[in-house]
């Protein structure tokens, strides 16, 4: 017998799982558009420690060879220009290269194309080349092995400072009602269920079992450990990234670099004004928590 859906009303109770990027954007979205009734779980107090949105690492780029998430792209690159995200989003432009490999040279022209076609070619150039490379970015002017990469420029994005993005969206939802709970009662532990097997609650940490409406599993990499039943459906994946830091002078050397990215290598962006650390990704591979490979 199938379990019955309760209806989703302004009142209703709803149970968010995880207080990272998914979680927490999701309550802000629920709590704008009216819902009065949202819990938001997690181990650790907003923004959650696990969350990989816990950290300045994130790209905002327009570049997808999928003509949706070109529009998508857009649309959330004209909200990350509202002046209240000022100290969050620095819209430094990117440089994505490659030095040859056909799946990327691909997606980068199936990109160019989507945006062309959304009526943003004067943001675009084709590279190829040391010099045309440097023309964008004067502080490569001294880098070694760039002579054959070849790319696009698009200066429709750059970067997040992902953590600070968090805090904002969280205290707002807290100004709108919504309550985080964490600690031992906002450890989720298991599921609890019914002798049908329907779910009628969640168990956390602290032997209590919390019910809700409706629950949203916002988990990230953990869901495959919280929902075993999911592990051959979800993998969890992790990159292995870097914080530099740098003096003074290379801090402002480094300002306003566009983010570098090269398929065969990894990517970089300028350095985070607040604390002089410049990010670095390096792309090989690592077990993940599941035992597959990223």
């Amino acid at each position: 017998m199938a379990r019955t859906v309760a209806p989703l009303n302004k009142d209703s109770s709803i149970l968010i799982i995880g207080a990272g990027t998914f979680g927490i954007s999701t309550a802000y979205h629920l709590a704008k558009r009216g819902y009065t009734n949202i819990t938001c779980l997690d181990r650790h107090p907003w923004p959650s420690l696990d969350s990989a949105g816990h950290d300045l690492n994130k790209v905002m780029r327009t570049e997808y060879d999928e003509p949706l998430y070109t529009r998508l792209a857009l649309e959330a690159l004209d909200a990350w220009r509202d002046p209240e995200w000022h100290d969050v989003f620095f819209e430094t432009g990117r440089i994505t290269t490659t030095t040859g490999d056909k799946k990327a040279e691909s997606f980068l022209g199936k990109s160019y194309e989507n945006l062309k076609k959304a009526g943003k070619a004067d943001n675009l150039e084709l590279i190829s080349g040391r010099d045309e490379i440097v023309k964008r970015v004067s502080q490569l002017k001294n880098a070694v092995g760039i002579e054959n990469w070849k790319g696009l420029y698009n200066s429709l994005g750059g970067w997040v400072h992902a953590r600070k993005a968090l805090e904002k969206w969280a205290s707002q939802c807290e100004q709108m009602g919504v309550k985080f709970v964490s600690g031992h009662g906002g450890t989720m532990a298991g599921l609890e269920l019914d002798a049908s097997g329907s779910m009628t609650g969640i168990r956390v940490a602290s032997g209590e079992v919390l019910h809700a409406d409706h629950y949203i599993l916002s988990t990230g990499a953990a869901s495959p450990q919280l929902l075993p039943e999911l592990s051959q459906q979800l993998w969890s994946k992790c990159w292995t990234l870097g914080h530099i830091q740098l003096t003074a002078e290379e801090a402002a050397e480094w300002k306003g670099v566009p983010v570098i990215d090269n398929y065969e290598l990894g990517f970089m962006f300028e350095p985070d004004p607040d604390t002089s650390t410049s990010c670095f990704e390096w792309l090989f591979s690592i077990p993940s928590l599941t035992g597959k490979q990223s």
